[in-house]
């Protein structure tokens, strides 16, 4: 289920609703095995696919392509690709079917119930230590001296942050304010009130 958190919240938006590219928003006939997408297009069965993904896993498609107007210009060119090719898709039963399962879960009262309470991504929170700090892995070992070295990086993150709300209007002093050199002197100061320095990351700072 949490694979597909991310997709799942993008396919309730509006935009991706309209989105004509998007399969899910297609009608299909299951009896005669034909997806319709939003300009009338068919797409008839054509052939079974393999791919190997890089891990070496098989992954089994079905293969769509668009039916040839010959008698009609205008759905003919949408029926084609810029190449002139008929369009095709390719679909991954299942993958459709857990993603579904997966969607009728989160849509039911106890799965929203529970969706609610990890809504908060922490992805963003490492995306900035590695790319504002460059904070990319610990320079200790042990649980209690690594959980010290990551609070005080999640420490220098918060920092930067407090020095924005500092003079938001002044984009020249806010931008000198969060500079990574700025964070650093602060936090130095801090971890040797503390008496524990690690010496990788004020490396990584102040090599900035």
């Amino acid at each position: 289920m949490l694979i597909i958190l991310c997709m799942y919240e993008k396919e309730l938006t509006r935009s991706y609703h309209k989105d004509k590219r998007k399969v899910a928003n297609w009608n299909y006939n299951e009896l005669i095995d034909v997806f319709t997408d939003l300009d009338g297009i068919e797409f008839h069965f054509l052939r079974y696919s393999v791919r190997h993904d890089k891990y070496g896993y098989e992954r089994k498609f079905k293969v769509y392509r668009a039916v040839e107007y010959f008698d009609d210009p205008t759905r003919q060119k949408l029926a084609t690709t810029k190449m002139g090719n008929q369009r095709q898709i390719s679909i991954n039963a299942n993958w459709e079917y857990f993603k579904n399962k997966a969607k009728e879960s989160l849509s039911s009262e106890i799965g929203q119930s529970v969706y609610a309470q990890r809504k908060t991504n922490i992805e963003p929170i490492f995306a900035n230590l590695k790319a504002h700090l460059l904070f990319n892995r610990v320079s200790v070992r042990g649980i209690e001296n690594v959980k010290s070295e990551i609070g005080l990086a999640l420490m220098a993150n918060n920092l930067a942050k407090l020095a924005r709300l500092f003079d938001v209007s002044n984009q020249s002093q806010r931008n000198e304010m969060i500079n990574s050199k700025f964070v650093g002197i602060i936090i130095s100061f801090l971890f040797r009130i503390g008496g524990y320095v690690p010496n990788s990351f004020f490396v990584s700072v102040y090599e900035r």
